[in-house]
């Protein structure tokens, strides 16, 4: 029961696109292996044959999950001056992670988390979309989570 409470979202959507979002996910896998690249939303929703809308609605669906921690907080919005040999370690190791995206993914990544720039102000800074960015983020945190090793709990 605990998993089910913690991995649920706070907003539960309808069965209709919790539906379609499993069948998105289905098809991104299967597409991965046939294109041999990482698919893009077109040749995604080309496979399914969905519309214009029920796209729209898997981008906001998707969107809707991303929940900020006070851990990721910035030292300094939260009050706390980040000194010490730990910050420099920490900075380089995030900056060498970081030199696997491209310079766009690179940038979004920094700007939200660690220059604390909301999604919306970042689309408008770049001139994107909200919904681009977002997805733009997803992808770059994805590839991330494929690129480094699990983290365990201590």
């Amino acid at each position: 029961m605990h998993h089910v409470r913690d991995s649920e979202r706070f907003l539960r959507a309808p069965r209709a696109v919790r539906d379609l979002e499993r069948r998105w996910a289905a098809a991104e896998r299967e597409l991965w292996t046939l294109l041999g690249r990482e698919p893009r939303e077109c040749d995604v929703a080309r496979l399914l044959g969905a519309t214009p809308a029920e796209v729209r609605e898997i981008r906001a669906y998707r969107a809707s999950n991303q929940i900020v921690s006070f851990e990721l907080v910035r030292g300094a919005e939260r009050g706390i001056a980040p000194y010490g040999i730990d910050d420099v370690l920490d900075q380089i190791i995030v900056e060498e992670i970081l030199a696997g995206l491209s310079p766009l993914e690179r940038q979004i990544v920094r700007s939200i988390h660690l220059d604390g720039v909301t999604v919306v102000e970042l689309a408008a800074r770049l001139g994107y979309s909200r919904r681009h960015v977002t997805r733009l983020h997803r992808s770059a945190i994805e590839h991330l989570r494929r690129v480094l090793p699990p983290v365990s709990p201590q």
